[in-house]
């Protein structure tokens, strides 16, 4: 199965990526960001995701880098 970042797999991963990154964060403007980011992050390395992980998994590690960079600005 061939993974898509089409508007219904946004719609189903953002909420699970918005809680994820709003208890790390703690500012849901920042988390929303941040979420934004990865969503971007991902369009344009689409390629790149080979299937190893699930979609969801691979979009976490995206967030879970994007929070690390915001901590360290």
């Amino acid at each position: 199965m061939i993974a898509t970042l089409d508007a219904d797999t946004i719609e189903l991963v953002s909420p699970s990526l918005m809680r994820y990154a709003s208890r790390r964060i703690g500012r849901e403007d920042v988390a929303h960001d941040l979420v934004q980011e990865t969503w971007l992050a991902a369009v344009s390395s689409m390629a790149s995701f080979a299937g190893r992980s699930t979609l969801k998994t691979w979009l976490t590690s995206i967030l879970r880098r994007k929070i690390v960079d915001h901590h360290r600005r």
